[in-house]
């Protein structure tokens, strides 16, 4: 039966396996519009020794399927053609029987697509009237070059049965290393653990449009992600660690990263490249934004790089042994490691006045600013031979033809300028019974050796009143309050 609009049951049955038991072919439901069933209504295929019907998504373009309760669809099979996008609106159950001939399948051709939405694809176990017990025969399949959407909260699929957008209760589900995966949730997502084939852990194109919220986890993956097409960011970010870890192959773009301090697109945690592309690794933290670290052409397709940002102290790694070397950022530093090969890169470290690190830029000096090199030990080396890009607000600074990895940091040859190592918050100044509170804290104190609090009557001119020796200098938060017993009348500063 060739069906051009909706299909809508409700109420009866809609026998799809009514003929001779000598048949070897299914009857097909092809179907161009929506399948919706209520929860009195039955499409079944009847018959244990007949080969189950096959209802086929066919329109060019976006149709739904619904049904409104489980065993509504039973002994059935389905197929989602090439050009079509069956999106769910429920759960939707393949009934698993006492052999292959009557237990259901779904099956998604080449550009054919899925969308989950929030709901399930599970196996029901005839026997056992459950939903959660794993079955014999029942299969999904995901063909190369076509693509599941999930905005389920457990990913494609978890190990729990009735968790993820697949059920691992189905007996056989092929999940092809070249389908397109893409992320769409309105929660937090894992990514959920499944196998790809004929390639582990691998992916053609991979999308993210997470959109719960910035300064979130996103999407957290589970299992490494290697892709091999396009890595697409539309709204949110990727949570991953160095075992699930997301990798970009050769000649793979990765579209859509926002690399500013700003950015809701971007990886949290480490990721990987393979090649010898000139890359961006779009590497930041949550409540800090992206700053990207960059490499210029490794010599080698097979070369494998690893980056991944660090919100913390550089100063707490180890002393600086460099000279000419003064200072290294409390900010934030990268972790940079060539994991495979043997290429010398061109090294550019990024900054952003929008970082929380500070109110105002923390790169003032943009001719004494380098890029610093840790060696498990100390800060032993440096370079800016690449020179700068941008200016105090927003720029790079290269380091040419660097061989040895680790660690890197943004780094001042002078002690004067480029203060990175001075994070103020709660800085302010207010009158109180005659007298001036002064208040300000250093969000990471290390390095310090005094403040100084200097004022002024006109603005012009200011001269010294106080200075207070650092607390704590332990990379810690320090706050501190001091009292301008005797100031002048009128306006000061």
């Amino acid at each position: 039966i060739n069906v051009s609009g909706n299909l809508s049951l409700a109420g009866g049955y809609l026998d799809m396996a009514y003929q001779a038991s000598s048949y070897s072919v299914a009857t097909e439901l092809r179907l161009a519009g929506n399948l919706s069933l209520t929860a009195t209504s039955t499409i079944i295929s009847s018959g244990g020794n007949l080969v189950n019907g096959k209802i086929i998504f066919t329109r060019a373009g976006t149709q739904t399927v619904y049904e409104g309760a489980a065993g509504r669809i039973a002994y059935t099979n389905f197929q989602v053609n090439s050009g079509s996008t069956t999106e769910f609106l429920s759960n939707l159950y393949l009934y698993d029987y006492a052999n292959a001939l009557k237990s259901g399948s779904f099956t998604v051709l080449s550009d054919g697509i899925i969308d989950m939405n929030t709901y399930s694809l599970h196996g029901y176990h005839v026997a056992s009237g459950q939903a959660n017990v794993i079955n014999t025969y029942t299969s999904f399949i995901l063909n190369s070059n076509s693509g599941i959407i999930t905005a389920n909260q457990y990913g494609v699929q978890r190990a729990g049965f009735i968790n993820g957008s697949i059920s691992a209760a189905i007996a056989t589900r092929t999940f092809n290393s070249g389908a397109n995966y893409t992320y769409d949730g309105t929660v937090l997502q894992n990514s959920g653990v499944f196998v790809t084939t004929p390639v582990a852990n691998q992916v053609k194109n991979l999308t993210i449009n997470n959109t719960f919220g910035a300064n979130t986890t996103g999407v957290t993956l589970e299992q490494e992600f290697r892709v091999a097409g396009v890595c697409t960011f539309l709204s949110g970010v990727i949570t991953s660690t160095n075992t699930n870890i997301l990798t970009i192959l050769d000649d793979v773009q990765v579209l859509g990263t926002d690399l500013d301090a700003g950015s809701t697109k971007y990886v949290n945690g480490p990721i990987r490249k393979i090649g010898n592309d000139p890359f961006a690794f779009p590497v930041g933290k949550i409540s800090h934004g992206c700053r990207p670290i960059y490499i210029s052409q490794p010599s080698n397709i097979t070369d494998e790089f690893r980056a991944e940002l660090i919100r913390g102290n550089a100063g707490l790694l180890g002393p600086i042994t460099a000279v000419g070397l003064e200072r290294v950022s409390a900010c934030e530093y990268w972790y940079l490691d060539r994991l495979v090969g043997s290429s010398s890169v061109d090294v550019s470290l990024s900054w952003s006045g929008e970082s929380p690190c500070n109110a105002q830029s923390y790169v003032t000096d943009l001719p004494n600013l380098v890029v610093a090199h840790f060696n498990g030990t100390s800060w032993d080396a440096y370079g800016n031979d690449g020179g700068t890009t941008g200016n105090a607000v927003k720029g790079t600074v290269t380091w040419n033809n660097v061989s040895t990895f680790s660690p890197f940091s943004l780094g001042s040859l002078v002690w004067w300028s480029n203060p990175l190592t001075v994070k103020f918050i709660n800085l302010q100044a207010h009158e109180k019974n005659g007298q001036v509170k002064v208040e300000w804290g250093n969000i990471a104190e290390t390095g310090v050796d005094k403040y100084f609090v200097e004022y002024s009557i006109d603005g012009r001119r200011f001269d010294e009143i106080n200075n207070t020796t650092a607390r704590k200098n332990n990379g810690e938060r320090t706050d501190y309050l001091w009292w301008h017993a005797t100031p002048a009348n009128g306006v000061i500063y």
